[in-house]
């Protein structure tokens, strides 16, 4: 019988152990993979922005874009309070499961490519990074929150975290006004005559403000060829021309509906304006008096509002300081004693009160025609600002593409990654522990030989 050699035989030993262990670290792979770990399953779907702007790294007022704000904890919160899952996921754990990956529209490629031919590779990439910003994301959101999460409820999640990062960033990036500040504070009809006017100049006040603020941020945009800056026009003139026609007429003919109550309350804005007169004149005469007798190195307790503070009079500018301050008194006594005497006029003509006779139907028709007219100017402006968000961004700018779904197979390169991963270790140890028993083996051998 042929005998086979021990090299041979160990050969066998060997390549028997690294095989068994093989397929061990193999079988563990398949249920660490599958079972065990289910990671490496996420959704993804792209996102991109294609607004004025985009290209150059900005957003559409301007400032600096960073695509990051998607990870934003107010964003994060909300969309976990949507799912109603705010009890079961942390908004850090969320957080944490989330890749975004940028990347450049063919296009861009294409011209970056053109450079390649031109440039070399370090010059090339110079001019991406300098004129080039990245205007498509793909956002991965990773199981790693959940592992047993379904491939239905991560794709909701991920829907759900760009929706709201959308509508965040189309709010953010448009021009938003209140509009209540549009609505009548009070029913007009209901108000008193003096007020409804007060109303109307209030709202007026609003619309310029927003008018300007918008034309001074696109002076060339227009709509319908008209500028914002048209439209507060608009506003002065109604002001100018309508509305002060009417107080006059009011003022002028005591028109009130309840003379009573104006009166009382023109006399408590008297008694306010009283005391202040008096606090005001209280503090002119100590400051008067501080600059009569006013030298330098004193110490020198200065009125400011109910109680006063300490001031080293070490230089003129004390001196100075005090001057402007009776400057500013003086003026405002001057403007209390005014509109103390006008307010006491008011109570003078309401006591006079109305013409026997006089109707107030021509005035009530005059203040609807002149409510009617800011009330266009009003529509007219809801109108513009839509129109100019329209031509800053919306929805329309920021494309999302389809939702994919991603969860690695026994045939891809991540389930060849754990066969390595958890394979390498057993064969390792099987070969350490072949290397002990050559080791052993050839100790005996050894000792066999020098016994005969």
């Amino acid at each position: 019988m042929k005998k086979h050699s021990p090299v041979k035989k160990l050969l066998v030993i060997c390549l028997t152990m690294l095989i068994v262990s093989g397929l061990i670290g193999m079988i563990y792979a398949v249920i660490d993979f599958t079972v065990l770990n289910k990671n490496d399953r996420f959704a993804s779907k792209s996102i991109e922005f294609t607004y004025e702007g985009a290209a150059n790294g900005l957003t559409p007022t301007g400032e600096v874009f960073a695509i990051d704000g998607i990870e934003n904890d107010v964003i994060i919160r909300e969309v976990l309070e949507k799912l109603g899952y705010q009890d079961k996921y942390s908004i850090e754990a969320v957080k944490e499961s989330i890749l975004i990956k940028a990347s450049f529209p063919s296009d861009v490629i294409d011209r970056i490519q053109q450079y390649n031919s031109l440039y070399d590779y370090s010059a090339s990439r110079d001019v991406q990074q300098e004129n080039y910003f990245p205007t498509i994301f793909t956002v991965c959101l990773y199981d790693g929150f959940d592992k047993s999460i379904s491939k239905s409820g991560l794709e909701q999640m991920l829907n759900t975290l760009i929706d709201s990062y959308r509508s965040h960033f189309l709010s953010e990036n448009v021009y938003v006004f209140d509009k209540d500040a549009f609505d009548n504070i009070i029913t007009i009809n209901d108000a008193d005559y003096r007020y409804q006017i007060e109303i109307l100049k209030q709202q007026i006040t609003t619309l310029k403000t927003y008018s300007r603020e918008l034309y001074d941020a696109n002076i060339a945009f227009k709509y319908n060829g008209v500028n914002f800056n048209d439209l507060s026009l608009k506003c002065q003139a109604i002001e100018d021309n309508d509305l002060s026609g009417l107080e006059a007429l009011i003022i002028l003919n005591s028109y009130s509906k309840s003379p009573s109550r104006i009166r009382s309350q023109f006399q408590y804005q008297i008694n306010l304006w009283n005391n202040e007169l008096e606090q005001k004149k209280a503090n002119l005469e100590q400051i008067d008096n501080l600059i009569a007798n006013y030298q330098m190195d004193d110490i020198l307790y200065v009125p400011v509002g109910d109680s006063y503070i300490r001031v080293d009079s070490n230089s003129t500018a004390v001196y100075e300081e005090l001057t402007d301050q009776k400057q500013e008194l003086t003026s405002r006594i001057t403007v209390l004693n005014s509109n103390i005497k006008t307010y006491k006029q008011y109570i003078d003509d309401l006591n006079i009160g109305t013409a026997a006779g006089d109707s107030t139907d021509d005035l009530v028709d005059k203040i609807k025609a002149v409510n009617n007219k800011l009330t266009a100017v009003k529509d007219e402006f809801i109108q513009m600002v839509k129109a100019y968000n329209d031509s800053v961004i919306t929805e329309d700018n920021i494309i999302l593409g389809s939702t994919d779904y991603t969860s690695p197979s026994l045939f891809s390169f991540s389930f060849i990654k754990r066969i390595i991963k958890c394979a390498a270790p057993v064969c390792l140890s099987a070969l350490l522990v072949f290397c002990g028993y050559m080791i052993f083996h050839e100790i005996g051998a050894v000792k066999r030989h020098e016994a005969f």
